[in-house]
C-alpha cells in the first residue's frame, strides 16, 4: 500500500499550497480540519479541486452543526453520511 498511497499531516493551508505548487493529484482526498475553527472549511474548500484527479473524490469531515456547501469551485457535493456528530461530505468534479 505505501507505494500507491501517501499519508501527509500538517497545518493543512501549507500542506495544500506545497502540494499545489507540485501539481500533485489524488484519487482520494480526505480532509479533516479542527472543528472549533469553522472558518478553516470554506477556506479548505477553496483549494481542493486542484488536488483531486478528474474522476476523484474529496472527502472532509465537518461538524453537523455546520452545514457545508453543495458547491465549491469546480466541486459538486456527490452525498452526505452522518456519524453521531460528524459528517462526511464527499464532493466530485463538476464535469
Amino acid at each position: 500500500m505505501d507505494s500507491k498511497a501517501r499519508i501527509i499531516r500538517g497545518d493543512v493551508f501549507r500542506v495544500v499550497t506545497q502540494l499545489a505548487k507540485e501539481r500533485a493529484n489524488f484519487d482520494i482526498v480526505y480532509v479533516d480540519p479542527p472543528f472549533r475553527q469553522v472558518t478553516y472549511f470554506s477556506k479548505i474548500m477553496s483549494y481542493l479541486g486542484a488536488l483531486v484527479s478528474p474522476q476523484g473524490t474529496i472527502i472532509i469531515r465537518s461538524p453537523k452543526s455546520l452545514p457545508m456547501t453543495e458547491e465549491a469551485p469546480g466541486l459538486i457535493r456527490a452525498r452526505t453520511s452522518v456519524y453521531g456528530d460528524s459528517v462526511l461530505n464527499y464532493y466530485h468534479h463538476t464535469s
